[in-house]
């Protein structure tokens, strides 16, 4: 699909460029997982989306196999599952400290890989 947008007048079609977002992005099934192409303000156009995604789920207790909270977080880049960590804690003060921490540092790793392959 090709995009006739006189993109010099501010009165262009707005209605035609989110057209060719929803043509552009089909692949991607309206997934937020991957980057997506959208118009910003004055037709500005992005290519923005995440590299990786946490998902996790937390059991509470007596609700589950234990007396502590338990779960797992999975780590994704896009479908792709690139890690699986259980959790186990006695508190949910402690278990949001374990997670969080545990996510920072993966980013960090992460991040750390990324940099050191750019330069």
């Amino acid at each position: 699909m090709e995009l006739n947008i006189d993109f010099a007048n501010t009165d262009s079609n707005w209605a035609e460029a989110k057209e060719w977002e929803t043509w552009i992005n089909q692949d991607k099934g309206g997934s937020h997982e991957e980057p997506n192409w959208s118009f910003d303000c004055s037709f500005k156009l992005d290519f923005d989306g995440p590299i990786l995604s946490f998902s996790s789920r937390f059991y509470p207790p007596a609700r589950h196999y234990g007396d502590g909270w338990d779960g797992s977080v999975t780590v994704y880049h896009k479908d792709e599952v690139l890690a699986v960590t259980e959790f186990q804690a006695e508190t949910l003060n402690g278990l949001v400290e374990m997670v969080e921490t545990h996510c920072r540092d993966y980013e960090r790793k992460v991040v750390a890989a990324i940099k050191d392959y750019v330069s």
